[in-house]
């Protein structure tokens, strides 16, 4: 079904207020489903998960056409006007002004010091939360390196922004720069382009004719195949300490795997997720259990320049009973992804929430029980959400280290033993050099922080029981793999990193 017979069939379900396809200020609009995690984390944490973007600008800037440029794209995108409630996961639009941005001379002082001090303003910017009630939600600060070379920071909170959607907005803020540098009028606003509001009709009008049938796909999908759990000696007993780590590819292991994906007619996604299974498996002993696959959710006309977060996550069963082969576990790998497409248009926690049921498989059920009729009195409390019933339990849920006992709490290690492990191939804003004619005045890279000893000890506390790996690219332009967790002591991110290492070497020799 098309998105407009989407928008329609929610209309006449709840009514014309918020389904209009286009958006209104002040009108109050529920969350999209991407948009539920950050909202809970805030709401429950106080951290907005902030996403940042740093670019480094070589050529004659012109730092009033930026600004002016900036705060043309905070009126072309309305999620950037949103002002988020904190008591129910609901947006209105509110007009805001010109946006200003700050900018630092930085050409008097030493360049180290200059790199540093850019680093320190960068860090404050992501760290801060950003007040969700108070639009516009994006932070910005220009700094002048040297005459001809600039660093601007971008920083958005993770509620309407996603990597993709941020790779989206710096490739608009370049183009219009130069359209408008060379004198020239902006383009008209495509009709292709999906408002976000339609997005969330359409996601509504889509759970209430197969949320059902997902929810009962999900459960058999799932049933048995529990997060991993990883050995003590390899987790943080007494202090936690986050591990931020980039792991090379061997030699020429990376063409080689894109070459295994063509041949068995995967992704690489697919791949890695194979590849990672191995590695858990090997570590933990486990022969069923689950990895999650991060997906962009831009398969949609209109979705792919949608400003908005719209990443999806599929948890995919892994049975390693029997050591299959390789080639086996791709088999696998593809035949459960590909019949789990055919239901991931759901909200992003039902999967997600299955799982997390599976760790409080030891917790008292009159607990459980209790959190789902909360959650379904929660829902029934606030309409303008237009929640499915389960939405507040599945969150719950997720507490990585769910209580043992009614009335006292046994004492469980720091780090969490059985991590969520993401595997997610990101877009890099600049992993391909913008095409430039010879009178293009700018050249774009990524600017790369310094390195500093105490990053490693900074990660986010609301992943505190996740494995991240990214795919993604090097300062040079090369692939890589990016890994974050805080459930690892430093044994056991070596080991993770030293059987990866060894499983892209093996899986790379076997292609050639």
């Amino acid at each position: 079904m098309s998105v407009h017979n989407d928008v329609q069939h929610a209309r006449n379900h709840y009514g014309d207020e918020w389904t209009s396809a286009a958006p209104q200020e002040g009108v109050v609009y529920p969350l999209g489903y991407a948009q539920h995690c950050f909202w809970f984390v805030a709401a429950t944490l106080g951290d907005t998960a902030n996403n940042q973007s740093c670019i480094q600008i070589e050529g004659e800037l012109q730092p009033a056409l930026l600004e002016r440029v900036l705060s043309g794209l905070i009126a072309h995108h309305p999620i950037l006007r949103s002002a988020i409630s904190r008591w129910a996961p609901t947006q209105r639009i509110r007009p805001v002004g010109g946006f200003d941005l700050p900018f630092a001379d930085l050409t008097g002082e030493p360049p180290v010091q200059a790199q540093q001090h850019v680093k320190d303003v960068a860090r404050r910017l992501l760290a801060e939360p950003f007040d969700l009630q108070r639009p516009p939600l994006l932070r910005a600060q220009l700094f002048r390196l040297q005459p001809q070379q600039h660093v601007l920071v971008l920083c958005f909170p993770h509620i309407v922004a996603d990597g993709a959607a941020v790779h989206l907005f710096c490739q608009q803020l370049w183009q219009r720069y130069r359209l408008l540098a060379r004198g020239d009028k902006l383009p008209l606003a495509g009709q292709a382009e999906m408002p976000f509001t339609a997005l969330i009709a359409s996601e509504r009008a889509r759970y209430r004719r197969h949320g059902s049938e997902d929810q009962r796909f999900w459960r058999r999908h799932l049933q048995g195949y529990p997060w991993a759990t990883f050995p003590q000696c390899y987790i943080n007993q007494q202090q936690a300490h986050a591990s931020d780590r980039y792991v090379s590819f061997p030699a020429d292991s990376y063409e080689r795997l894109e070459s295994v994906a063509r041949q068995h007619k995967v992704s690489l996604q697919m791949v890695l997720l194979a590849l990672i299974g191995r590695v858990v498996r090997e570590m933990t002993g486990a022969s069923r259990f689950a990895l999650n696959s991060v997906l962009e959710g831009r398969d949609r006309p209109g979705s792919e320049s949608l400003m908005a977060p719209l990443l999806r996550v599929m948890p995919v069963p892994l049975d390693m009973n029997d050591a299959p082969t390789f080639p086996t576990l791709l088999a696998q790998v593809r035949e459960r992804v590909l019949r789990a497409y055919e239901h991931i248009d759901c909200p992003w926690s039902l999967p997600v929430g299955v799982m997390a049921e599976q760790r409080w498989r030891n917790s008292p059920r009159l607990l459980t029980l209790l959190i789902r009729a909360v959650s379904g009195i929660y829902t029934a409390i606030c309409p303008r959400a237009a929640l499915y019933p389960r939405f507040l339990a599945d969150f719950l849920l997720m507490e990585p280290q769910p209580p043992r006992a009614l009335f006292r709490r046994v004492p469980q290690s720091v780090g969490v033993a059985d991590p969520i492990i993401n595997i997610n191939i990101l877009q890099d804003a600049f992993r391909q050099k913008a095409p430039s004619g010879g009178d293009d005045p700018l050249r774009l890279s990524v600017w790369r922080q310094p390195d500093s000893a105490d990053e490693q000890e900074e990660a986010d506390n609301w992943e505190n029981d996740s494995i991240n790996i990214y795919l993604t690219s090097s300062a040079e332009g090369k692939p890589v793999l990016h890994i974050t967790c805080c459930c690892f002591n430093a044994d056991g991110i070596e080991q993770f990193i030293n059987l990866m290492q060894r499983e892209l070497s093996a899986v790379a020799f076997a292609a050639s």
